[in-house]
């Protein structure tokens, strides 16, 4: 992966995985996405479902152990969300 620092993304996958890490634009790989500052999302923490999460994590959502770097099968991708970054400092202090 470049130097570029890439800003956090919610990935959907298939088997009811829910990851936020951070990633470039799904539009510009091909077979695999390379994601670093991976963490999967165990609770939501939500009212209004996983939209929500848009405007950064809830008192209530908890996450797993965050992962350094995990190359995602674009094919296990079912939805990719763009998230407010600045909404997610607290995981994600760069951008």
């Amino acid at each position: 992966m470049s130097d570029t620092v890439h800003p956090p993304r919610i990935l959907v996958l298939d088997r009811g995985f829910v990851l936020i890490a951070r990633c470039p634009d799904l539009a510009s790989v091909a077979l695999y996405l390379e994601c670093t500052e991976v963490r999967c999302i165990r609770s939501w923490g939500t009212t209004e479902g996983l939209g929500q999460l848009v405007a950064g994590p809830t008192e209530n959502t908890k996450f797993d152990a965050v992962i350094a770097r995990e190359v995602i099968p674009v094919r296990a991708i079912l939805r990719v969300i763009d998230v407010e970054a600045g909404k997610w400092k607290k995981l994600y202090p760069q951008h």
